[in-house]
């Protein structure tokens, strides 16, 4: 009710203030200056006024559709958002950390964790499997961005395992759409049972996955993003907060999952 309250009576510069203050409300040691230092020194190396062409070139798709995946050009939104999802991870203290993005789409996260001192790869649908439009942007912004040949075209399924490319320190995804969102076969417990296990395998000794799921009231009711069991299993495995979802891996090295669990 609060939220459909300010955006009829706050202006647009206000409703912005208060937008960027909540998402760097859990950026330690990465405020507003922080953001918008990082965000000049970034958009500095960047081509922006072959940005604004390829953006230009998808003007009409974005007014037929102003939700589409044409929206990911507007980089003073999306990489700003970036930046503080980054930020809210510890990404900006630390430097060296091999990081992979789930379902990296237009490759901003890539952008701000390479802005951090990091190696990034991108793990995304085969281009083949998406619509023309988030195909055309989702390649043109990873090649933009210079992450053309770090992202894996492949597709993340139910029970088996992800051929990825060696290990990592963090592994994240982002509004998780490969569980099945909203189909009749959504994820449940035993699912995101194997798909942890093999994440962790993935992982090096104290590494992190984070996850920020999308919300399926009318499957999950009051729970909104899982049924009662994948809460119980996530909540054994780390921290849960709503969407998000923290799981740090032991500080000893696990097996890889190479079978289906019983």
């Amino acid at each position: 009710m609060l939220k459909k309250l300010s955006r009829a009576v706050l202006p647009a510069s206000l409703r912005d203030w208060f937008h960027w203050q909540r998402l760097l409300w859990n950026c330690a040691g990465f405020g507003p200056g922080d953001l918008e230092r990082a965000y000049g020194e970034i958009c500095s190396g960047l081509d922006l006024a072959r940005l604004r062409a390829l953006r230009e070139g998808m003007r009409a798709t974005r007014e037929r559709d102003p939700r589409c995946p044409a929206k990911y050009y507007d980089v003073e939104h999306w990489l700003r958002i970036a930046l503080c999802n980054a930020a809210r991870l510890g990404l900006h203290r630390r430097r060296g950390l091999r990081i992979l993005d789930l379902g990296c789409g237009p490759g901003w996260f890539m952008a701000a964790c390479r802005h951090f001192g990091h190696e990034v790869d991108g793990l995304d649908l085969p281009y083949g499997m998406m619509d023309d439009v988030s195909a055309r942007v989702y390649r043109e912004l990873t090649d933009f961005l210079g992450f053309g040949d770090r992202v894996q075209e492949t597709r993340i399924e139910a029970l088996k395992a992800m051929p990825l490319r060696g290990e990592y320190d963090v592994i994240v995804a982002f509004l998780v759409c490969f569980n099945n969102h909203k189909q009749p076969d959504t994820w449940g417990a035993r699912e995101w049972r194997f798909f942890l296990d093999d994440a962790a395998a993935r992982l090096r000794p104290g590494g992190r996955l984070f996850m920020q799921l999308n919300s399926d009231r009318p499957r999950f009711g009051k729970r909104v993003f899982y049924d009662a069991e994948t809460l119980e299993l996530f909540a054994a495995r780390g921290q849960v907060r709503g969407k998000m979802v923290d799981i740090r891996t032991p500080s000893a090295p696990r097996h890889p999952v190479s079978a289906v669990s019983s």
